[in-house]
């Protein structure tokens, strides 16, 4: 899989009136340190996100549960 190609089909996306979380992480390293700054990263990240105040409930709720499948994942 090319990565740029891959880059481009993403930015094509459009989410309406949804917000759209992105999220690129080289989860591959075999250092344990590297992949504890990678889950340190993305849980900050993730917790900036949920401060966030979208406008709408549907777009809250989007966010919500789009977050907490990231959280679960991560």
């Amino acid at each position: 899989m090319e990565i740029t190609k891959e880059l481009r089909t993403l930015a094509k996306c459009t989410s309406g009136t949804l917000p759209v979380i992105s999220v690129y992480l080289n989860t591959q390293w075999r250092d344990q340190h590297q992949r504890e700054c990678v889950t340190t990263f993305l849980e900050r990240h993730i917790r900036h996100a949920r401060a966030l105040e979208p406008e709408t409930a549907a777009a809250r709720q989007s966010l919500t549960w789009d977050l907490e499948r990231l959280t679960q994942w991560g």
